[in-house]
C-alpha cells in the first residue's frame, strides 16, 4: 500500500488505517511522514479502573491515533453494546481530541419490516441530544446484514438512508456543524465508484477489502 501511495503523490484522498490494537505502534512507524492517518477499531470509555484487557481512548491517543471507530455493528451484536455505551465512547474519544467514527446500521429484520430509517436514526439520539461539541464526529452507516457477507443494499437504498441521516443531523445541529456521513458494508473495487458518486456520501468505511492492498488502493483511487 505504501509503495502505491508513494507513487501517487497527487492523489486527492484522505486515507485512514485502523489496524488491530497490537499493530498500532508498528503501523504508526510505517506511515510516519505520510498523510495517512491512524485509528483504533474500538475503545473503552473509562480512563482508568478495573477494566482488565480494555484499551481506553487516552491510550489510543498516546499511541498516535487520530480516529477511533465506535459502535461497530459487530460490537453491538456480539458484545451487546448499547446506544448509551457508544455515546460514552464517543464522549471519551472527543474529549481526547480525536475524531470518533460512530457506526449506525439496521438489522435485516428491520430492513424487511420497512423500519430501517427509524432504526438507524434512533441510534443517533444519545449523541444528538447531548451537549457535546460534535465537530470531530463522523457517522458511518453500515447495514448490519451487509457486513462481511458480500451483500450490499441497492444504491437507491444507500442514498435514502444517507439522506435521512443528513436530515436528522441538519435538524439537530447548527448550520455551521457539518458532520461527514460515510458508508460501510461490503465496499469493494467493483462498487466503490458508484457508492462514492452519491451526493450524500462523504467517504467509505472499508472492511474485508482493506485486507488486500490492491483492492484497497482501487477503492482509494475511486474516492479521489
Amino acid at each position: 500500500l505504501l509503495e502505491k501511495y508513494n507513487a501517487s503523490p497527487h492523489l486527492d484522498v484522505k486515507i485512514l488505517i485502523c489496524p488491530p490494537m497490537t499493530l498500532l505502534t508498528y503501523v504508526r512507524k510505517l506511515i510516519e511522514g505520510t498523510n495517512i492517518f491512524l485509528g483504533g477499531q474500538n475503545c473503552h470509555y473509562e480512563v482508568s479502573g478495573a477494566h482488565t484487557g480494555e484499551v481506553s481512548a487516552d491510550m489510543l491517543c498516546d499511541v498516535g491515533c487520530s480516529y477511533v471507530i465506535v459502535g461497530h455493528s459487530e460490537r453491538r451484536s456480539q458484545y451487546g453494546e448499547t446506544d448509551k455505551e457508544i455515546f460514552n465512547k464517543v464522549e471519551s474519544v472527543l474529549a481526547n481530541g480525536m475524531q470518533a467514527i460512530m457506526c449506525v446500521g439496521e438489522t435485516l429484520k428491520s430492513r424487511e419490516e420497512g423500519s430501517a430509517i427509524n432504526y438507524v436514526t434512533r441510534q443517533l439520539d444519545e449523541v444528538l441530544n447531548s451537549t457535546l461539541n460534535l465537530e470531530n464526529l463522523v457517522i458511518a452507516y453500515e447495514p448490519i446484514w451487509a457486513i462481511g457477507t458480500g451483500k450490499t443494499p441497492k444504491i437507491a437504498e444507500i442514498q435514502e438512508i444517507h439522506e435521512a441521516i443528513k436530515r436528522v443531523l441538519s435538524t439537530s445541529l447548527s448550520q455551521s456543524q457539518e458532520i461527514p456521513v460515510i458508508y460501510g458494508g461490503s465496499v469493494n473495487p467493483n462498487n466503490a465508484e458508484e457508492v462514492l458518486s452519491l451526493d450524500a456520501i462523504n467517504g467509505v468505511l472499508v472492511g474485508g477489502a482493506s485486507l488486500n492492498a490492491n483492492d484497497f488502493w482501487e477503492i482509494a483511487k475511486a474516492a479521489s
